[in-house]
């Protein structure tokens, strides 16, 4: 398997396996993210008493993001990888403040749904970062022009209107 083999002989074998780890805790986290959100539409479309599974897996949930910025550390990963790990425990901070401040905080007490969105899009943009490192040992540049280019704008005998 190709996810499995080392392309740099000069990496080690536990900077190797670091990466590895990295990329199943991040999928793992995405999974516990939609857990997340599958018992909040429990306690509020089904049976409110189920609040208390929502609350209770939530202090969980903190646990990921710390792992995954130490794995990241120890895997030797992009700084890109590393901040975006980080990124995840503030965002996890701020899905607490607006969970235990809502009633003080009004308005803003609005964004923790829409914070756990944009956790479960960044991990999964993560998962999907270290996927392609491990797979080529290359982490696609996201400022890169991702238009290619096509035979015929090589060739003079395509439309002028297709040309360059």
């Amino acid at each position: 398997m190709k996810s499995m083999e080392r392309e740099d002989s000069k990496m080690s074998n536990l900077v190797f396996k670091a990466r590895i780890v990295f990329t199943w805790l991040a999928r793992l986290f995405a999974v516990c993210i939609m857990i997340q959100v599958f018992l909040a539409g429990l306690a509020l479309f089904w049976d409110s008493a189920r609040w208390a599974s929502h609350t209770g897996f939530a202090k969980f949930l903190m646990i990921p993001p710390i792992l995954l910025l130490i794995t990241s550390l120890v895997a030797r990963l992009p700084l890109s990888l590393r901040l975006r790990s980080a990124g995840l425990i503030g965002m996890i901070a701020l899905m607490f403040v607006t969970a235990k401040l809502s009633s003080n905080i009004g308005y803003l007490a609005a964004l923790h749904p829409v914070i756990a969105m944009i956790m479960l899009g960044q991990t999964l943009s993560i998962a999907r970062m270290s996927h392609a490192l491990q797979n080529s040992n290359n982490i696609p540049d996201p400022t890169a022009n991702p238009i290619k280019r096509s035979k015929c704008m090589d060739e003079a005998g395509c439309p002028s209107f297709l040309r360059p």
